[in-house]
């Protein structure tokens, strides 16, 4: 790697490889490293060092390293999220209908004396 990508390269936390924060999917892309991996590594280490430093260690990496600047911030995570169609969701989604003219079909009942 040269001396200019190597300036170039930073650690940013993942907008496209994400669960939480994106701390992981960030150090799969800055390492070349599967990001799953790093994260089965890390609920291990967790486990067996104790739960809540694992969470806290995880909260402080979440607020020091920087989001990725190409990322539009959360709002745009959360509406790419609701605006998908839910893929366990089996009804399929309704559709609008326009330009619709409404008219009673009922016939009229004609008073014949």
């Amino acid at each position: 790697m040269s001396k200019r990508e190597e300036q170039q390269r930073r650690l940013y936390r993942s907008s496209t490889d994400r669960y939480l924060a994106g701390v992981f999917g960030g150090f799969g892309q800055y390492f070349h490293i599967k990001s799953n991996i790093l994260r089965v590594i890390y609920v291990i280490l967790t486990a067996i060092s104790g739960i809540f430093p694992g969470i806290l260690i995880y909260l402080m990496m979440a607020l020091i390293i920087p989001p990725d600047p190409h990322d539009q911030g959360m709002l745009s995570v959360l509406t790419r999220m609701f605006s998908q169609r839910n893929p366990f969701s089996s009804r399929p989604q309704r559709k609008q209908l326009h330009d619709v003219h409404e008219e009673d079909v009922k016939e009229k009942k004609v008073d014949n004396k």
